[in-house]
């Protein structure tokens, strides 16, 4: 995928494949499996992977803003929402799910609280200064 290789990126997903089924609940298969899949458009496969990562590992933001995109991608953002504050409540500085929450506040028309998640972010993280 990084190397935005078409051909690649099928031939690694035919590996997960079969690597799936002799590892089924190993989270770092899944999880890589799920990336292709989201990748690939198929949002629903790719949370079906990343909810069961979830549940072999719950309480990893990591994985919460996995499932947080997988859910953005297929249209059902009010959902997505609760694992994206979930995975701050685990870890508030994950840029990722920062940027990822933010846009779903503005998405939703609440740009205040996108303001107010960002500009806490770059508080903590030293960006800029406190008030």
């Amino acid at each position: 995928m990084q190397n935005e290789s078409a051909q690649e990126v099928i031939r690694g997903y035919r590996m997960l494949n079969k690597v799936e089924k002799d590892y089924p609940d190993d989270p770092d298969v899944l999880t890589a499996l799920g990336s292709v899949l989201l990748r690939g458009k198929q949002p629903a496969e790719a949370l079906r992977r990343f909810e069961k990562v979830l549940a072999l590992r719950p309480a990893y933001a990591p994985y919460e803003v996995n499932a947080a995109s997988a859910l953005i991608a297929a249209g059902r953002k009010a959902e997505a929402l609760r694992h994206l504050e979930r995975t701050l409540q685990l870890d508030p500085l994950l840029q990722q799910a920062v940027e990822l929450l933010s846009s779903v506040y503005k998405d939703q028309d609440e740009d205040a609280k996108a303001i107010g998640l960002v500009g806490r972010y770059q508080r903590e993280m030293g960006i800029t200064p406190a008030r």
